[in-house]
Parts: C-alpha cells; structure tokens; sequence
C-alpha cells in the first residue's frame, strides 16, 4: 500500500504535535512534495550521507530523522557544500525528509520511553515534567546559536552545568544550567534562575534572538526549515511567526498547548509528557551490574557505557534522558534517584554532580540511547499508514574506535 507525504507528515504531527517543539527548533518536513507518494518510510536518527545513500537503496521515501538538518539559517543548498550536497541527494531521488526532534523528546511516549524500556524500568513519570499549556520542558539553549551542525538541544555544546551560555566557556561551578542552583525537576530544567537566562525558553535574556543564529535576517525565519519567509508563518508546525503565538498543533491533532487532555473519551499522546523519564527497576542490582545490562541492551557502539560512582551501589531508582541530558543532572538530584543514564555527560558536571552525592551517572553513546525510539516509530506509522517502515541500524555515533586503558596496579618498589 502506499500514501502520501501530506498523509505521513499528519499522521507525525499528531503523535509528535509540532508545537510541544522548543521554540527553536526546526521540525516538520524539511524536503519534499505533499503530494508525493510514500509506500515506504526509513527511520534514522540523523540525516546523513551514509542515510540519505540507505534511504536510496532501500527505495524509500521518506526519511523520518529525530535531529534536524537545517538547524540554522543556509544562504545556499549548492551541491558544493555539505548539506547542499544531502538535500540535493534528496530531491534529486524524491526523498522528502521530516524532523520529530524536541516535540519527540517530551511526547509520551517518546524517546526516553523506548531508553526506559530497554532497561526493564517500570511506573515510570517524567524526569522534569512540562507544565499544562506550554510547549516542552525546556531543553537548554539554542544549539544553532554555537555551531552549524544538527546538534542536539543540550549538546556537550549545551550551556549547562559550569557553562557560560554565550562564550560556550567553562564559567565555573554554579554558573551553568543545572547546576546546584537549580529549581529542581519542577521548575525549568538546566536553568538558574541568577543566571540571567531567560528561564521561560532557555535564551539570553540579554541578546533575544541573534541575527545569525539559524534565522535568515531578512525574514526572521529559517528559509530551509520548512518555514514560510514570505508570510512569516511556519507552514510546517502551525506557529505564527509574527505573533510567536501557536497557531495550532497542525493538521488532525486538535490537542492545543494543554498535555492533558484526551481523544477519543482516551488519554492524548501528551498525557504525562516532559523531558526523561524516572522508574524502578523491578530487582535491585549494583551499579556495576546495571552498567553491564545497559551495555548489553542498547545498541552497539564504540563508544559503549561508562558510570561514575561505587560499583557496589545498590540501584533501586533510575532516570534516563535520550540524547544530551547533563544540563538535567540536577533534576535528577533533585528526584533522589539511585542512578541517571544519558549521553554527552562533560567532565565538571558530572565531576560535581557525584561528589555533591547525587545518582550514580551511567553515559552512553548519544545515538544508542536515541536508536531505541526509532522502533516504536516505526510500529506507530506501520498501524497509522499501513506502508512499509525501515529502521535504520546504520551507527551514526562519530566515534569509531575505543581501546580501554590498561588497569595499573603499582608495585611494591613503585610506592614510597
């Protein structure tokens, strides 16, 4: 059977409604016709050559991606430049490409759901819940304000903990978002409220919006994200560009900004919605050993699981947080946790964030712990579209290569 991109795009936009996005970010669809035929969908974490050339050889196409391409604003998709050269890809094969990235993060379910699952944890609730009537709970600052690149909302760019959010320089010890200073898992999550952020939407508050980071100047908005520089209205995700009210969550949804209500006499898919997730693990286990399991349940990677803490620790309670998520280490203190699994955890945050005797931190590979929503994805548009969906295993993580230090253990002539 196949369908139509339009048809995709709302079967997407009502699992994942474009306005539970962060207000700068880039969802929807990014590249490719509505009226175009889908009769097979590829999965994929990121949106890359070696993906883009899978998605061609599978014959698919669409391409669903949870990080978005056009991040920030582009003056030119030439095929002498890196992305010119994957949108040109794209179009050249009538590829059309959709983004679900922070509105994916916080849906319920979303993607740490799926990290939650595979490590067995149940009565799970969000890590930091978003408030009724507000689009997400914020993910950091805007990423496209420190690189061109489809960074991840609270990158190891990410001006959390110790980070000084317009030089990306280490300010120091409760200075940063999600620091000891931090609200807590109620408030918003990676920001202290001394810091001068904006603590409603994770911006300067000084700067507002930067010029050059990801809006085109004369429009205002990003020309390649699927927004309308003409009208100023994002056709993709229902916002209004100038009022930066909600024109509605898109096509078929009809959920509004509020997480809790229902459909259908059924709770909404943004019932319970926020960032992480926290559950118990159903048998306690030492922190060595869940370091093991989750080595063995998520997706392969040079780059593996590593922890922090006593081995010997008794894990009873865990928060996990698909993708970059050290800018909620204090969330997760504040929860009273026995352990946190994310990925992209830096070095003075997590350094800090034991000693100050919070969970142990287990940090994995950002895309294995992303990977495992890709497959209840792919079940939801199987049912919703009844077309063939393909889940894309291809390791998109950049590192390749891991060799273990050696264990030292000195020698008696080696002490003083």
């Amino acid at each position: 059977m196949s369908t139509t991109v339009a048809a995709a795009v709302a079967a997407l936009d009502e699992r994942y409604p474009p306005v539970w996005a962060e207000e700068w970010d880039r969802v929807g669809l990014v590249v490719g016709d509505p009226g175009w035929p889908v009769a097979r969908i590829l999965c994929v974490v990121d949106c890359v050559p070696e993906t883009v050339a899978e998605a061609i050889a599978a014959d698919a196409d669409l391409i669903v991606a949870h990080h978005p391409l056009l991040m920030r604003g582009v003056s030119s998709v030439a095929a002498t430049t890196y992305k010119g050269r994957i949108v040109q890809d794209l179009i050249k094969n009538d590829v059309a490409l959709f983004t679900a990235h922070t509105n994916a993060d916080v849906a319920n379910p979303g993607v740490s759901d799926a990290l939650a699952a595979r490590l067995g944890l149940v009565d799970l609730r969000p890590l930091v819940p978003s408030a009724p009537a507000t689009p997400s709970a914020d993910r950091g600052p805007d990423p496209s304000r420190d690189a061109d690149s489809p960074g991840d909302a609270g990158s190891a760019r990410d001006a959390g903990p110790g980070r000084d959010a317009d030089s990306g320089r280490d300010a120091g010890p409760g200075r940063g978002a999600g620091s000891a200073r931090d609200a807590g898992p109620g408030a918003d999550a990676g920001r202290d409220a001394g810091s001068g952020g904006d603590a409603g939407s994770g911006r300067d508050a000084g700067s507002g919006r930067d010029a050059g980071s990801g809006r085109d100047a004369g429009s205002g908005r990003d020309a390649g994200s699927g927004r309308d520089a003409g009208s100023g209205r994002d056709a993709g995700s229902g916002r209004d560009a100038g009022s930066g009210r909600d024109a509605g969550p898109g096509p078929g949804v009809g959920l509004g900004r509020d997480a809790d209500l229902v459909r259908d006499g059924r709770p909404g898919p943004g019932l319970g919605r926020g960032v992480g997730r926290i559950g118990r693990l159903p048998v306690p286990r030492p922190l060595s050993a869940l370091t093991a399991q989750a080595a063995s349940v998520l997706p392969r990677t040079a780059w593996g699981v590593r922890a922090a803490g006593d081995p010997d620790r008794v894990i009873s309670t865990v928060a996990v947080c698909g993708g970059a998520g050290d800018s909620f280490l204090a969330a997760a203190a504040a929860a009273g946790v026995d352990a946190y699994l994310t990925a992209d955890l830096r070095h003075h945050p997590a350094s800090e964030a034991v000693a100050g005797g919070g969970p142990a931190l287990l940090d994995a590979a950002h895309w294995a712990t992303e990977r495992p929503w890709l497959d209840d994805l792919a079940a939801y548009l199987r049912a919703r579209l009844e077309v063939d969906v393909v889940v894309s295993d291809l390791d998109t993580d950049p590192w390749t290569l891991h060799a273990a230090s050696a264990l030292f253990t000195p020698s008696k002539e080696s002490l003083p």
